[in-house]
């Protein structure tokens, strides 16, 4: 009987961890827009990474926005995450890391709840001069061009 308890606890525990996709963390977020969006699928799957308010009126199939929402293909590699909440339902990551000629480059990034799903309200790409430039703490990002 206990391992039958046991199993369907466990059970349960997947099935909801699986169930949340991209509402658990700003962090698990990230990492799926990072794998999954890419120049074939932005346009169609743009407003499950991008608040609402960050795709208002935008023209998705143009090639100049749809390059500002694949930011993330700046950086080749990463080095680290730092998450910072700094508002009741705002959170702000910030992503070190190397572009591909191996130059350090940062995100900082804004996080806002959106039916239960943590999208990315606002973006600041900083390319640097040097490592002692990355971050060690999150920041939010200081303006959105998009």
């Amino acid at each position: 009987m206990k391992t039958l308890t046991l199993f369907a606890i466990l059970t349960f525990l997947i099935s909801c961890t699986t169930a949340s996709n991209n509402s658990a963390s700003p962090l698990l977020a990230y990492n799926q827009y990072e794998t999954t969006l890419n120049q074939a699928n932005v346009a169609s799957k743009a407003s499950t990474y991008f608040a609402h308010s960050l795709l208002d009126g935008k023209d998705l199939m143009d090639p100049g926005i749809q390059s500002q929402l694949l930011f993330k293909d700046y950086m080749a590699r990463r080095e680290g995450n730092t998450i910072q909440s700094t508002r009741n339902e705002e959170v702000c990551l910030t992503v070190n890391g190397y572009d591909k000629d191996n130059l350090p480059i940062t995100f900082h990034l804004g996080y806002a709840l959106e039916n239960s799903i943590w999208k990315i309200n606002g973006i600041e790409v900083k390319f640097l001069e040097s490592t002692e430039e990355f971050e060690s703490q999150a920041k939010c990002p200081q303006k959105t061009n998009v």
